[in-house]
Parts: C-alpha cells; sequence; structure tokens
C-alpha cells in the first residue's frame, strides 16, 4: 500500500504511541526514522528539480514579471 512509504504515517503511530500509551522518545525510534530519512533525500532532491526548472524557464523566457 502507498501508505507504507508515508511519513505521515509513521508520524501518526508515534503521536498515538506517545500520547495514548505513554511511549518514551527513545521507544519511538521505529516511528521516527522513515520520516527523517524521507526528509534528508526529498528536501535537497525537491531543491534541485526545483533550481532545474528555474534556470530552464529562466533559459526560454518563460520566466518574466510583467507590471
Amino acid at each position: 500500500m502507498l501508505s507504507a512509504v508515508s511519513p505521515i504515517t509513521y508520524t501518526l503511530r508515534g503521536m498515538r504511541a506517545a500520547m495514548l500509551e505513554g511511549a518514551s522518545p527513545g521507544s519511538l525510534t521505529d516511528e521516527i526514522i522513515p520520516p527523517v530519512v524521507t526528509a534528508v533525500v526529498l528536501i535537497p532532491l525537491g531543491m534541485q528539480v526545483f533550481t532545474l526548472a528555474e534556470v530552464h524557464c529562466k533559459r526560454t523566457g518563460r520566466l518574466k514579471r510583467s507590471g
């Protein structure tokens, strides 16, 4: 399922465990690691894609300000 790759799934599981079961931060490492890994991978990747799109738009003249 797609929920296995979604960081919100692990975030919600960790929040539920902490709030309902009183889980300590040390016991939540299985729920903390996937969102951290996702962020470490996707934030730089997103910045790179944005930079490439910006360069392309500037080169082709599609990124102009009017007004």
